[in-house]
């Protein structure tokens, strides 16, 4: 087992679900919950799949795949974008549904060497059970991390799904 890298205190997450993968983010990271009808769509080979225009500035928005791989068109089911305020501004992420939850006593575990390079957007796990009681695990983000992420995979060339 790992060493715990927190001690134990109650937390206020964002839980982001995109297909089976679910993001946990501060909650103070997250600026608003937009609906995805409201989304002025882009058509081009870019990777903002569209824009929000809030308080007078304009949002790029972005899409993920359950494998975090960077996509150039929504999903169709995704209906839900969550705005997140990072150092140097806004963007928007696409997701299937948004919960806030507030945990308790949940001990943060490092990523296992296994899961762990330099362009993995995690930077902690933890286990706690679902509203049934179900185990799960945690991926812990921040949108800092995020926004480094999308920016490398699109300046890296990586592959996008269409």
């Amino acid at each position: 087992m790992q060493a715990s890298t927190h001690q134990r205190q109650d937390f206020y997450i964002a839980r982001l679900s995109m297909g089976s993968t679910e993001l946990m983010f501060p909650q103070v990271d997250v600026v608003s919950i937009e609906s995805v009808f409201d989304l002025v769509k882009r058509e081009s080979s870019s990777f903002v799949i569209g824009v929000f225009e809030l308080n007078g500035d304009v949002v790029p928005v972005y899409a993920l795949t359950d494998q975090l791989e960077l996509l150039y068109e929504a999903p169709e089911k995704r209906y839900h974008c969550a705005i997140l305020r990072h150092q140097s501004g806004v963007f928007g992420l696409l997701c299937d549904d948004v919960k806030h939850l507030e945990l308790h006593d949940i001990e943060f575990q490092s990523i296992p060497q296994c899961m762990r390079h330099e362009t993995m957007p995690l930077t902690h796990l933890f286990s706690y059970a679902s509203a049934a009681g179900e185990p799960k695990t945690g991926f812990v983000t921040n949108s800092d991390w995020i926004f480094h992420y999308l920016q490398q995979s699109i300046t890296g060339g990586e592959q996008c799904l269409q």
